[in-house]
């Protein structure tokens, strides 16, 4: 299917998540979808949705787990109460029932205040808390 979106709405039928890319294809031997220049768009309580692409996603057979990889990035658009933000990767694992994403390569965070680095990070969409894992390393600008 070529120029694809599907949308998940909540148990209050609010719009949780979308989902579009330039190509899905279901690979019959694994039952796996593949999708080609994915873009995830996740939208959270606070109203600030989070953007997540790659070069290609691999999804689960049940939608429990959706890979991005390849030149992956999150983005955070700004908001009133949030500055953007970014975290670029090899590789993200989203699961949408958890409402969790997740990495175990090195991360890359960069914010208007500063950049982190590290290797693996967990993060939850609704309450908008990012752990990072291992070897953290980063700078810090305050703003005058």
């Amino acid at each position: 299917m070529k120029d694809f979106v599907a949308e998940q709405m909540n148990a209050s039928g609010k719009l949780q998540h979308r989902l579009e890319g330039k190509l899905l294809r279901q690979i019959k031997h694994n039952e796996q979808t593949n999708l080609t220049q994915p873009k995830l768009t996740w939208y959270s309580d606070q109203g600030v949705p989070w953007q997540i692409t790659a070069i290609q996603s691999i999804a689960a057979p049940d939608g429990s787990k959706i890979s991005f990889e390849g030149d992956a990035e999150i983005k955070r658009i700004a908001a009133s109460i949030h500055n953007p933000l970014r975290i670029t990767s090899e590789r993200f694992m989203v699961r949408p029932d958890e409402q969790t994403i997740s990495s175990d390569l090195l991360v890359t965070i960069e914010l208007a205040e500063g950049r982190a680095t590290a290797v693996g990070f967990r993060a939850h969409f609704e309450d908008e808390e990012i752990h990072l894992l291992n070897q953290v390393e980063g700078v810090y600008v305050h703003a005058k």
